[in-house]
């Protein structure tokens, strides 16, 4: 067998020039073809004569908001369905699939006319009412303030989600005062307040700690590092919708007084 290379003769390349050119003109040549939206003729290149369908990017457009879907070049028409909007009462056009898989489609146009909606508002506003959150539930979660380290905490024999360090650290702190005797018992996030009055924005609060004494009372404890105003409308409604129930709020001042015995009951 001959091995190396070998240098191609002066015809070799004269015919591979030409079989270059030949193979570039068939792609390059242009085929008549009929838009299937403005229905005018125009050219394509040869090699995409199969797949083209449209005769600019303007068409193509059009054809998505008529419902046009592609495959591979190949057109199938979906007949979309038309809804009026409940709000504003613009008559807009849905897929069918969209209909089927997405909540509250082919009800409103747009972001604004659906939070401008009183009735979904309130329908929103009754789904979430009194309910858990969603980090508690799951297990885990984000909190948009850097420095709280929420998670699972280890709090006796059990992995306790808390929303804060401070919260597992007083849940620690009442702990201790339970083997202690100092209270009978102590459950975190179990009750949840209802102001039944008020149709809009905060209609429930869910307070920290329960605590619960040895006579036989109870009272709520609420762990705050800073109050914000969604926290002080909260309070503000508990002390007139339930003025008998009993909340203790725990600050900086009286989170400094516990952290006191930090190192004796092994703060986080």
């Amino acid at each position: 067998m001959p091995t190396g290379f070998y240098k191609r003769s002066k015809k070799e390349l004269v015919r591979l020039r030409i079989m270059q050119k030949e193979i570039a003109s068939k792609h390059n040549l242009k085929v008549k073809k009929i838009c299937e939206v403005c229905k005018k003729i125009y050219l394509c290149h040869n090699f995409r004569k199969k797949t083209s369908r449209f005769c600019s990017k303007e068409c193509f457009y059009k054809a998505l908001k008529i419902g046009l879907i592609f495959n591979k070049g190949y057109i199938r028409k979906v007949k979309r369905i038309e809804y009026k909007c409940k709000e504003c009462g613009i008559i807009k056009t849905i897929t069918p699939s969209q209909y089927k898989f997405y909540k509250n489609a082919g009800s409103f146009c747009s972001l604004k006319c659906k939070n401008k909606n009183q009735k979904y508002r309130k329908n929103m506003a009754n789904t979430f009412l009194g309910r858990i959150p969603i980090q508690i539930r799951v297990g885990h979660g984000t909190n948009r303030h850097v420095k709280v380290l929420n998670g699972k905490y280890l709090i006796g024999n059990k992995n306790i989600y808390f929303r804060s360090k401070w919260e597992a650290n007083y849940a620690l702190y009442l702990e201790f005062l339970k083997k202690n005797k100092s209270i009978k018992n102590w459950s975190f996030e179990k009750d949840v307040f209802i102001f039944e009055k008020i149709k809009f924005g905060t209609r429930s609060y869910r307070p920290d700690f329960k605590i619960f004494n040895n006579n036989g009372t109870f009272e709520y404890h609420e762990v705050k590092g800073w109050m914000d105003k969604k926290s002080a409308t909260k309070l503000n409604r508990m002390r007139i919708y339930y003025p008998t129930i009993k909340i203790v709020l725990i600050q900086q001042n009286e989170y400094r007084e516990i952290m006191k015995y930090k190192n004796l009951l092994k703060f986080y």
